[in-house]
């Protein structure tokens, strides 16, 4: 749809007078259940027209002074048009927002709300794909009136996703995939409204098509504890999901102890032998080490202990903020000219990324206000050396002569060395105590927006990046074998890969250190 047409979509002129009525009529693609958002103060809204325009249609209701006008609109089309007719809504909206005034207040994949403030008047417009169509709702006040809607953002979001819901399940499995997270949605609002039996209906619906929605099994746990399904879903979760808590949750349910920590023996002194001492620094999942250490020990036939320190391990105050390299990025380019950002703090990195974008169009501003809010929740990144240097020195009191004894500390903190965007692990390969730093944060689906959780796909990622994470400690070359878990990977898709079998020259390598009296291999890199 071009940019032109949507002009008349959200302000379409009026095609065909009605009388008025006590209860006006729907329109007629929408549900009974969004009635609520045609009545204002108690008092139903009137439908002063309604009609069809370059296949958009459109129905016109006001309040009896006319202070409130709700146009409602509806265009059909399959997935491919109504994400192409939504972006194209998006990109009119960004023209109209920046010649006038407004703000764009929440984007998602689905649904946008945006408020566009003229001279004269003040219009709300929001917007939602359904699986066969796109509707807009577009509400007209006079700028002294402002805010005074039938019906919120988020309320009429709700009936969108019970329609989304009903005309996905309608449709089949693969509708019902594509529509997961707001179904999910739905799902949770019929829990807020009492409708227990309701919502597990639809939990059943959606986990039969998204069975990786670990908080959608959940919920099913919560809500029907004493049911079969209820104890097969909690197997799944405790079996699948990546999150801890979600993990923690599962295991309560099922009567398991909780992993922490704390529940890993404590380093002891003079361990000797080819093996990997796993040591968890906080924050890191104890329930992936052990499944862990049984993906490496058959990937190297090395075996693995998991071990605590003695002392509390903690971090400081992040190097980077989150998100850093890509802020500087935007920073530099809107700036056209290099900005020395030594010594930068986090306030400062906020404050110039809201002057800079000021005088840019409402789409940028928005998507900077919501990198902003990231950067104020999410973590940031630590330069791992300093780390490193006290993970050495506290190993060095407790480990034996013996350096076919690998230390690797393993955390969910994100990490850093030098100028490199992130660093899987970063290692000594001195003889006094050679030990590693690795970090999964970068291989969680969460991190990376995958679409799914899977533990085995990120315990099978750690174990491959554990195999240079120790092995280099041994002196041991890198392989030049792509598929080889020993082989360099600057990213994860080339993590991704790696198999989970080493190279021959690997594989003898470790051999020869298998025996004491063998001696020690050259330099790694």
């Amino acid at each position: 749809m071009k940019k032109t047409t949507l002009a008349i979509v959200i302000l379409a002129a009026v095609a065909a007078p009605c009388v008025a009525a006590a209860e006006p009529p729907l329109p007629s693609f929408l549900p009974a259940y969004y009635a609520p958002a045609f009545r204002s103060g108690g008092e139903a809204l009137t439908l002063v027209g309604q009609g069809e325009t370059n296949g958009v249609t459109q129905y016109v209701y006001s309040t009896t002074d006319e202070g409130l006008a709700l146009s409602v609109e509806n265009i059909q089309g399959d997935k491919p048009k109504c994400d192409a007719v939504f972006n194209n809504i998006l990109g009119y909206l960004n023209q109209l927002i920046t010649s006038n005034k407004g703000a764009f207040v929440e984007i998602t994949a689905t649904d946008a709300c945006a408020e566009v403030v003229a001279t004269n008047a003040v219009q709300t417009i929001f917007t939602f794909i359904l699986p066969s169509s796109v509707q807009i709702w577009t509400f007209s006040q006079a700028p002294t009136d402002r805010g005074h809607l039938t019906a919120d953002f988020k309320t009429i979001r709700k009936w969108a996703n019970r329609q989304r819901y009903e005309e996905a399940l309608q449709a089949g499995n693969v509708s019902m995939g594509h529509w997961q997270e707001c179904i999910h949605d739905y799902a949770k609002d019929l829990l807020g409204y009492g409708r227990k039996d309701d919502a597990l209906v639809v939990l059943k619906n959606l986990l039969a098509t998204a069975p990786f929605d670990y908080e959608a099994h959940l919920l099913l746990v919560e809500n029907a504890p004493s049911s079969a399904s209820a104890s097969n879903s909690a197997k799944t979760v405790f079996k699948n999901a990546e999150d801890q808590d979600q993990v923690l949750k599962a295991a309560h349910f099922m009567g398991i102890e909780p992993r922490s920590i704390d529940t890993f023996p404590p380093l002891a002194t003079n361990e000797a032998g080819l093996q990997v001492i796993l040591i968890p620094l906080a924050p890191c999942n104890p329930w992936l080490l052990d499944e862990v250490a049984k993906v490496f020990d058959r990937i190297t036939e090395v075996p693995v202990k998991v071990r605590r320190l003695n002392e509390a391990w903690s971090w400081g105050t992040p190097e980077r903020i989150f998100r850093q390299r890509d802020i500087q990025g935007i920073l530099v380019r809107l700036a056209r000219q290099n900005i020395d950002f030594t010594g930068w703090t986090g306030d400062q990195y906020v404050q110039a990324l809201t002057d800079a974008v000021k005088s840019e169009d409402a789409l940028f501003r928005y998507w900077v206000r919501d990198l902003v809010e990231q950067v104020k929740k999410e973590p940031g990144q630590y330069f791992v050396d300093p780390y490193l240097d006290r993970l050495c020195a506290t190993l060095k009191r407790c480990r034996s002569a013996d350096n076919r004894t690998m230390y690797v500390g393993i955390t969910e903190e994100n990490i850093y060395s030098g100028d490199n965007n992130y660093v899987f692990s970063r290692g000594r390969t001195d003889h006094e105590s050679p030990a590693s730093i690795m970090s999964y944060h970068m291989m969680l689906s969460k991190t990376l927006h995958e679409t799914y959780d899977s533990r085995q796909r990120l315990v099978e990622r750690i174990a491959k990046e554990l195999v240079p994470a120790s092995l280099k400690q041994l002196g041991i070359p890198r392989s030049t074998d792509p598929t080889c878990p020993y082989s360099y990977s600057s990213g994860v898709d080339r993590l991704d890969q790696k198999t989970l079998t080493l190279s021959g020259e690997v594989k003898e390598a470790l051999n020869k250190l298998r025996d004491p009296t063998t001696g020690e291999l050259g330099s790694g890199n």
